[in-house]
């Protein structure tokens, strides 16, 4: 289906999300869920049948086949017996992953059993609606409405339904974020997602939102302040937290921007003090991930002594059994209660797949935890540094392939990973981008080449090191990440634009502990 262009292409497209509390959850909301499923299950059916069709087939030969599958994937949407905005929805998600997969950026479409995800959507076709026409009764027809509890303080609490089919799921949300005016509604999603908490009964069941995917007005552009600032990014481990990046300006300010270990908010510090273990720091994930291959060591040296009870077949090889790992371990379970072979064996096994199934889940739900919140955090550094200088210099040909470590045995070389993917510095780099475009700011790319071996303040040569602080053939001792910045930013201080007037949109609390002005200055040794 050929999509129509926009009606307001200048406007940016954002999704609100609001977290729910249903009263009670309506029959039709199942149903949905399974036809949709249904429908994508189908288009699996006819994707898995035209691979198997063209496996042998040259490029050219497949034209054909393929544009037989795409139409019938479109008819098969259209003869679903669901909404507009819930068939269609179902078929862009399906070619979207058809695309990632034809990239080999993902796998192929996978049939999905089981409801633990529940998506209904409702679009809006000629443009959308006026972000108004949410909080109004125009209609005794109108499928979604929200409106505000007067009686609540701050104006956030709300209360609306949602209509599926003929039946009507009333609930409450909060507003944590405005919506703008002028803005237009253009799809709503009641999305549901079932939690498995680890060892937690409270926290189990299903979690509701409504997303609203709406078109906001241009803001217009953030006054101009007459500061640039020059932007260092890198890890290092600096005691209970990873530095990762140093920030200088021309008012000669100098801000370390930190990512803490600890990441727990006051909702994980709550539930620590009720008894809930919440995995909320990176150290603390690290723990229980070392705490698994420790059982996992465990059990192979358990399973070792007892090869010469299984079939000869099923017997795994002694040479390489050191480097079997978790999917090894439950090959050999499956092939063993295949076989009905050695119980002994196999009840160690199962033994393990229980635990170890609770070590995963616990480290899952700790990761997805900690990665919002770091997102959160790189947000506020990246509006923080968006609404403070009218321009930003970065290293233009950052490359963090240069720093990525292959799978080793080298302690050293894991930890160095693990730092590096615990920083997430191309997160920290889009962020920062995002908002300096926003706010129609400059980002001016600089050569990251020699910055670290050029002195910043006698241009003499640095040798290169592993060390923090580097002397120069001159003398002067100074910590390389704030002599890099202090490079890049001295190669833009005579294109500065003065003006005058400061905007500024993220408070100072969001930042504190995040963003820290350091003193350093360099010092001369003979």
């Amino acid at each position: 289906m050929k999509r129509k262009e926009r009606k307001r292409p200048y406007y940016p497209v954002t999704v609100f999300s609001f977290h729910l509390e249903p009263h009670s959850i309506p029959q039709q909301v199942w149903d949905t869920a399974k036809e949709m499923q249904a429908l994508w299950n189908l288009m699996t059916e006819a994707h898995k049948r035209i691979l198997e069709q063209t496996a042998e087939m040259e490029k050219p030969q497949k034209v054909e086949p393929y544009r037989a599958f795409y139409k019938e994937v479109y008819n098969l949407t259209k003869a679903a017996p669901l909404n507009a905005g819930c068939k269609w929805d179902v078929h862009d998600r399906f070619i979207a992953t058809l695309k990632r997969f034809h990239k080999k950026q993902g796998g192929p479409p996978k049939f999905k059993k089981g409801l633990d995800r529940v998506r209904i959507v409702r679009r809006f076709f000629d443009g959308g609606r006026p972000i108004e026409w949410l909080f109004s009764r125009t209609s005794d027809r109108q499928p979604v409405r929200l409106r505000q509890v007067a009686e609540n303080r701050q104006g956030r609490l709300m209360r609306g339904f949602f209509n599926v089919g003929d039946e009507q799921m009333d609930f409450e949300a909060v507003q944590h974020r405005a919506i703008p005016q002028g803005s237009f509604l253009k799809q709503i999603a009641l999305t549901g997602r079932l939690i498995r908490a680890f060892n937690d009964a409270e926290h189990r069941g299903w979690q509701w939102s409504l997303n609203l995917t709406v078109e906001i007005p241009p803001q217009a552009m953030a006054a101009s302040v007459g500061r640039v600032a020059a932007l260092d990014v890198g890890w290092r481990v600096r005691g209970d937290y990873l530095r990762i990046g140093l920030l200088t300006d021309t008012d000669g300010n100098l801000y370390e921007l930190r990512l803490p270990f600890d990441l727990s908010n006051r909702s994980a510090r709550r539930c620590e003090g009720g008894g809930y273990q919440m995995v909320s720091s990176f150290k603390q994930m690290w723990e229980i991930e070392s705490e698994q291959d420790e059982y996992l060591e465990s059990v192979k040296e358990r399973v070792r002594p007892r090869f010469d009870e299984m079939p000869e077949e099923l017997r795994p090889d002694k040479g390489s059994w050191h480097k079997v790992r978790e999917g090894g371990l439950r090959r050999l379970l499956w092939s063993l209660v295949e076989a009905n072979a050695c119980p002994d064996v196999r009840e160690i096994l199962t033994r393990w797949r229980e635990r170890n199934g609770a070590f995963e889940k616990q480290i899952a739900g700790g990761r997805e935890r900690m990665l919002k919140r770091r997102e959160w955090m790189y947000r506020n550094i990246a509006a923080w540094i968006a609404d403070r200088y009218d321009e930003l210099v970065w290293e233009g040909d950052f490359n963090l392939s240069t720093v990525a470590a292959d799978d080793t045995d080298d302690p050293a070389l894991k930890a160095a990973q693990r730092y590096r993917q615990m920083a997430a510095l191309y997160t920290l780099r889009q962020a920062i981008g995002q908002a300096m475009r926003k706010r129609g700011r400059v980002i001016v790319e600089s050569p990251a080449a020699y910055s670290t071996q050029t002195c910043s303040i006698c241009k003499a040569h640095v040798p290169s090191g592993a060390d923090l602080i580097l002397r120069c053939e001159s003398g002067h001792l100074m910590d390389q990440d704030v002599n890099a910045a202090r490079i890049m930013l001295g190669e833009r201080v005579g294109e500065l634009r003065a003006m005058a007037g400061v905007s500024t949109s993220v408070d100072r609390s969001q930042v504190s502990g995040v963003v820290v002005p350091l003193n350093v200055d360099a010092k001369v040794r003979g």
